[in-house]
């Protein structure tokens, strides 16, 4: 069978289904790596016409054979394992709503993964009381979250271990980030509430406070400038709390 000279290979090849026009999708063009979301406006088998939201003479083709695409979202949320469509631009679109400047939510769930977003600037925090002998709730993401289930789980190892020592289990918060970040502000969230969770008073030569102010000592043997970060640590910090 002489194969159709009008016709793209995808489109010799593939029967692609039907995409209902105005179908948002995630795409890239040009070899480009940024995301952008389109429109479907037409469809000719495994070629799609699309253009961006807003921008209707900007159409250009996306063949479903050789480009990579996805399904957007419908909705903005803090517990990204309730996203409809779970994949890069997804979560890169969801992450960025969030951080509205009107309404920042530095803050975004994955699960039991807490994704931080550097606002750059102060923003209030909620009370640790909100967070205290309460469950895990998908819709309040903050580092007290995590402290507290956390200290939740250690509770009930070290119940156990008052019955049985070889039930005892320790409990582990890793945070890693790229420089600048936000990795010592975090620690620094947790470690407050972890204290507090504990019995320390908050403020001036608290328990928390004391092990802030060790920063400068660790700093002064290895950090660096960076184009993110003026004073970036190059080591790690590991802290061990006992209860």
């Amino acid at each position: 069978m002489a194969a159709n000279p009008g016709r793209t290979d995808s489109q010799q090849v593939f029967l692609a289904p039907q995409l209902p026009l105005g179908t948002h999708l995630w795409v890239t063009r040009d070899n480009s790596e940024r995301w952008e979301c389109v429109q479907v406006v037409s469809q000719d088998n495994t070629i799609l016409k699309v253009a961006p939201d807003g921008s209707a003479d900007d159409v250009f083709e996306v063949d479903l054979g050789f480009h990579e695409l996805h399904y957007a979202n419908p909705r903005v949320v803090s517990d990204m394992t309730s996203l409809y469509h779970i994949h890069e631009a997804g979560i890169l679109h969801n992450l960025n709503e969030r951080m509205d400047p009107a309404d920042t939510h530095p803050y975004t769930f994955m699960g039991t993964v807490l994704i931080a977003v550097n606002p750059l600037r102060r923003i209030p925090g909620p009370e640790l009381s909100a967070y205290q002998d309460v469950p895990l709730n998908p819709e309040a993401p903050h580092p007290y979250a995590l402290a507290e289930m956390a200290y939740q789980q250690l509770s009930l190892a070290m119940k156990a271990a008052e019955q049985d020592a070889a039930k005892g289990s320790n409990q582990a918060i890793v945070i890693s980030g790229e420089s600048g970040a936000g990795k010592s502000e975090t620690a620094k969230i947790v470690l407050r509430y972890l204290t507090s969770r504990g019995g320390c008073a908050p403020g001036e030569g608290s328990l928390d406070d004391r092990m802030i102010k060790t920063a400068p000592v660790l700093e002064a043997f290895g950090n660096a400038k960076t184009v993110r970060n003026p004073n970036s640590s190059r080591f790690g910090k590991f802290m061990k709390l006992q209860f």
